[in-house]
């Protein structure tokens, strides 16, 4: 008999498209757990979607078998505390014998659309049961300390619950309609909350309006692909967020390929059963513990990423194959990358559903590939950054943090200004002012935070974002020099002040009207009053400054004066902070030795 071949095409629709890579991803899987049985089921990938070539009486068997598949993996399953306890009481006909069983809980993405009604299971009410039965029962719950299942706890199942929305796949009752997603005239069914997280279900939308017309449909490919989805999903939770991120593509080999990297079919997705509660990707202790809001996730997402990316790369590549610009991607890599986009859906928690916070359309992996290269390596050459420990990365994301309540020193609220900076540079807009405004506040928070990290970023970032990291014509703001000249502005007035003011002995006091005089340049507008107020610091410090160089600087075409200003600010709390914080550990330490 001749095969069927049947093609699951793609939507260019970002949540439907990432159902397609799943459900390749759960076929490939399926056909190497069981390649006997689906030896002759063919998977082809097409510029357009996935094509399934089989029999004809194996095509819809492959589907509901992937299907069950996709429900074992994030709806039907047990915490590592649920599979210990297991205080589920199932009760097997054919045995006529009771079990314990771990009860369920579906993983994050999945329980969105999960309510009291959606569990599933063959069952008789304990009312229902017969004397002998309720004897046997009773019995077992009361040698086990069990108890029976459901809210009134009063339902004897006889198999495990499941909670997977059902699905009929190539129905063949029914009338077929137009379906609102893909345009397909099939079977469909009424739009609702298992097909795409952002749809209302039809009790919701005449609960807002209850004149609202015959709500959308949904054919039973785009309802089975949406289910798929969760599967592609990388999340990340912490209460009361959770932020989704799905990678899409309007070109199939791309979107595989990239899930291959770095998506559900790459070495960054992890299926530990406790971990899968709280994130299902980065591997040990990553990056995306810290994150907590949209463009936190969406950051680590992309860090770990070129982490592993280039871990592979240099296991994997041939010496002699010509790689491109970024570590050690490929050309085909950067070409996949340049065709992806990446969704982050952030939800937030209210009551019994949730309410959509953002939505993030990010597409230019390519601009943070190279942007992450550019900051590595240069880092990697810095003499002060390089006898750091530790990650720079991970430093770099505490370093952003500012509690806002110390009570709640793990609260998502504290990373509100690292998580809007990290929003600029996914825009690649200037994030200069906002780091020169939140060094200011931490240090008005803190003692003496070290700063050289979040100095280094901005630097680098900006030359990346001004495109002033390469040769370019069209580069603009300011150049590397004149970077340079601002922040070593800094090092002379702290410096100068230092020795001016601790003269006499190590009081780190003395120090402290120094920051007076920064906040005072601060607060100037114009770059006369600028210049006006060094004039101030070079009589009271000694200060030796070329003004005609710096006023020089501030006049040229390129150079904000505002961040001139800001880049000499944040240097300069760099510098002060480090120069007493070390000031007051080397006096803590004589006094100790004093008083010995």
């Amino acid at each position: 008999m001749k095969d069927i071949d049947y093609l699951f095409k793609l939507r260019d629709h970002w949540w439907f498209d990432a159902g397609i890579a799943a459900f390749y991803d759960i076929a490939e899987r399926l056909k190497k757990n069981d390649g006997q049985r689906w030896l002759d089921v063919k998977l082809w990938i097409c510029p357009d979607g996935i094509l399934v070539s089989a029999p004809d009486e194996l095509l819809k068997p492959f589907v509901d078998a992937c299907y069950e598949y996709l429900g074992d993996l994030w709806w039907n399953v047990s915490s590592s505390k649920q599979e210990e306890a297991k205080d589920l009481v199932i009760y097997n006909k054919e045995k006529e014998t009771f079990s314990c069983a771990p009860r369920r809980n579906p993983t994050p993405v999945a329980a969105l659309s999960v309510g009291g009604s959606s569990w599933k299971v063959d069952y008789d009410a304990y009312d229902g049961l017969s004397d002998e039965m309720k004897s046997r029962t009773d019995a077992f719950l009361k040698e086990t300390g069990k108890s029976l299942w459901g809210i009134k706890k009063d339902k004897l199942p006889y198999e495990q619950p499941v909670c997977h929305p059902h699905i009929e796949t190539f129905p063949v009752k029914g009338k077929k309609r137009v379906c609102s997603v893909c345009g397909q005239e099939l079977v469909c069914e009424n739009v609702n909350q298992t097909v795409f997280p952002l749809f209302s279900s039809q009790s919701a939308a005449f609960s807002f309006n209850s004149k609202f017309g015959t709500p959308d449909i949904v054919c039973w490919e785009c309802a089975m692909l949406g289910k798929f989805a969760v599967h592609s999903a990388l999340y990340k939770v912490a209460d009361p967020y959770t932020q989704i991120m799905q990678i899409y593509s309007n070109n199939m080999a791309a979107l595989l390929n990239m899930h291959d990297m770095m998506g559900n079919s790459s070495n960054i997705r992890i299926f530990e059963k406790d971990k899968l509660y709280f994130r299902d990707f980065g591997t040990g202790e990553s990056i995306v513990e810290l994150a907590k809001l949209p463009y936190e996730v969406l950051w680590s997402f992309f860090l770990i990423s070129f982490a592993e990316l280039n871990k592979q790369k240099r296991n994997a590549i041939d010496a002699g194959k010509k790689l491109k610009q970024i570590g050690s991607l490929s050309e085909e890599d950067l070409n996949d990358l340049a065709a992806t986009g990446v969704v982050t859906m952030s939800l937030e928690k209210k009551g019994q559903t949730f309410i959509t916070k953002e939505l993030v359309d990010f597409h230019d992996s390519v601009y943070i590939f190279r942007l992450i290269d550019y900051i590595e390596k240069e880092t990697k050459e810095d003499k002060i950054l390089s006898k750091n420990s530790g990650d720079f990365w991970k430093n770099l994301f505490w370093d952003f943090v500012l509690v806002q309540n110390k009570q709640k020193p793990y609260d998502p609220v504290n990373g509100l200004y690292r998580n809007r900076i990290l929003q600029k540079v996914f825009e690649k807009s200037s994030i200069l002012q906002d780091v020169e405004d939140f060094v200011f506040k931490k240090s008005l928070a803190y003692s003496y935070p070290y700063l050289y990290r979040i100095l280094s970023f901005v630097i680098l970032y900006e030359r990346v974002a001004n495109k002033r990291d390469v040769d370019y014509e069209g580069g603009k703001g300011m150049t590397k020099d004149q970077v340079e000249i601002a922040t070593k502005l800094r090092a002379q007035i702290v410096i100068r002040g230092k020795k001016t003011l601790m003269v006499d002995g190590n009081d780190v006091n003395k120090l402290k009207p120094l920051k007076g005089d920064l906040f005072s340049l601060r607060k100037t507008r114009t770059a006369n009053d600028f210049l006006e107020q060094l004039s101030r610091l070079q009589f009271r410090y000694g200060l030796v400054l070329n003004q005609e160089i710096i006023k020089g600087i501030l006049v040229e075409k390129d150079v904000d004066f505002e961040d001139f200003k800001a880049y000499c600010m944040i240097s300069a709390l760099n510098s002060y902070n480090m120069e007493l914080g070390f000031a007051e550990k080397s006096n803590s330490g004589s006094t100790a030795a004093e008083n010995k």
